[in-house]
């Protein structure tokens, strides 16, 4: 009949692959495993996911997936692993053997195979942290019940080494203090070319404002920043000024980050950048973070209640040129000057300078705030790499075209994002519509949109179709489409 040769649902009735039968066997008997010797990472994370599923993925089981040659570890839930077993399963590294005896020996050796080998008496399969390949990713899911600040300063250096990239969800249990003691290892482990990249906390609810100020200091070569669920990070934390509030966190900064950093790499928290000549403007962490020659490049901001234009505005400027990947979301504070700010950072700029006048005059129209900060604009674009403050560090908005590198946007539940942010985002059309003049200089620096990912929901303020058509066809005309432009209103 016609109802038996309908297709099956996608997912229903496949037969499993050989590779997914061995991952669920593995799972199922996953106490019996000794060791998974030269599996790669790729199986790991699958087998880890498997372990997850079954609620297997316990202080041995980590041990297990942590192992040697193991270069990343994604643990998706470890809500079953207290501190201590935390610890002892992250320091421990099973059967090195002759591998960790190669690798204290020559650390240049990229491979070695001994399989008969026999390990090294007295060390009963277990070698001391560092003998065997580091580990470069960690990704540690639901880890609040291990993830304590003593846990977070015995973790530093045993993971400082060659950790590039660290993923902690919801570290309830982890406050200021021992974030700073983790992130402050690997840059205190090596100064000279600190290597950790990319950074995402979520749901970090005990994480505030003295954390996310130490980051400029903490976190030098910092590339990929996401922030989710962490109910206590706003303007406090990540602006220039944010009061009362900013000016206590900033203090606690110091004093933690100043237990375990001299004195030399603390003078870049201070950041200051001059923004028009003789007007200097102090950076807030996140504005700091993205306008450094080598800043931020992917910015996720998810479930902040706390964040405003204030600190969000400053840094989507100063970052402007360089991202690549920008997401926006549950943002209810965030309005279409932080939008603006993207589209052309020399508003930003001259509103900083003007002082909190002008910052409330861009919110208005786009065109006439553009009309009205046009002298200015174009000296602060100019001075943006000039002298920093007394930190000593030097920053500004990027060189290059606005948005000329951005290749992913998502802006979703931002309830106080209209049509004028968007159009902003497109072209400025506004400006133009409105008789504005505009000089050579900025009509060169500008081109279209090249997005290849482009999601707008559920953003109450945008109501006019043409807008999202004209932000569409402006991506479209730079040649993202025929890249595979994904876009959703």
């Amino acid at each position: 009949s016609q109802a038996e040769l309908a297709p099956l649902p996608a997912g229903e009735g496949a037969v499993p692959s050989l590779q997914s039968l061995c991952v669920a066997l593995l799972a199922q008997f996953a106490d019996c495993i000794e060791s998974l010797g030269p599996v790669p990472d790729g199986p790991r994370r699958r087998l880890a996911w498997g372990l997850a599923r079954a609620r297997k993925l316990d202080a041995q089981a980590l041990a297990l997936l942590a192992a040697a040659p193991a270069t990343s570890l994604w643990a998706p839930d470890c809500s079953l692993i207290e501190d201590v077993d935390l610890i002892a399963s992250l320091k421990r590294a099973p059967a090195g053997g002759a591998q960790a005896v190669a690798a204290e020996l020559l650390p240049e050796l990229a491979a070695l195979d001994a399989p008969h080998v026999p390990a090294p008496a007295g060390q009963d399969g277990e070698t001391a942290p560092g003998r065997v390949a580091p580990l470069r990713s960690v990704s540690l899911g639901a880890v609040g019940r291990g993830m304590t600040d003593r846990a977070a300063r015995a973790l530093g250096p045993a993971l400082a080494p060659a950790i590039e990239d660290l993923h902690l969800g919801a570290p309830y249990r982890l406050d200021d203090a021992g974030l700073c003691a983790l992130l402050g290892s690997t840059l205190a482990t090596s100064p000279g070319a600190p290597r950790l990249r990319q950074l995402s906390l979520t749901a970090a609810s005990s994480v505030s404002g003295s954390a996310m100020r130490a980051l400029p200091a903490l976190l030098p070569a910092l590339q990929r920043l996401s922030l989710d669920g962490c109910l206590k990070v706003g303007d406090g934390a990540l602006s220039a000024d944010g009061g009362a509030d900013g000016r206590r966190h900033g203090a606690e900064a110091g004093s933690s980050a100043s237990a375990f950093l001299p004195a030399e790499l603390l003078a870049g928290s201070g950041t200051a950048v001059t923004v028009a000549p003789g007007a200097v403007v102090a950076l807030g962490p996140l504005a700091a973070l993205c306008a450094r020659p080598a800043g931020v490049t992917h910015l996720r901001l998810v479930r902040l209640p706390l964040l405003s234009d204030a600190a969000l505005a400053p840094a989507l400027a100063a970052g402007s040129s360089r991202f690549v990947a920008l997401e926006l979301a549950e943002l209810a504070l965030v309005t279409d000057r932080s939008l603006m700010a993207l589209a052309d950072p020399s508003l930003e700029a001259a509103a900083a300078a003007a002082g909190p006048g002008a910052v409330s005059g861009s919110r208005g129209s786009h065109g006439e705030t553009k009309k009205h900060s046009n002298g200015s604009s174009n000296g602060s674009s100019s001075g943006n790499n000039g002298a920093s403050g007394s930190g000593g560090s030097r920053g500004g908005a990027a060189a290059g075209p606005p948005m000329g590198r951005l290749r992913s946007l998502v802006l979703c539940r931002l309830p106080r994002v209209s049509d004028t942010g968007l159009r902003a985002l497109a072209d400025e059309s506004a400006s133009q519509q409105d008789g504005g003049d505009t000089d050579a200089e900025d009509s060169a620096r500008r081109r279209p949109l090249a997005l290849r990912q482009l999601r707008v929901e559920h953003c109450a303020g945008v109501r006019r179709e043409g807008t999202l058509v004209c932000l569409l066809e402006a991506a479209a005309g730079a040649g993202a489409a025929g890249a595979g432009l994904a876009g959703s209103a």
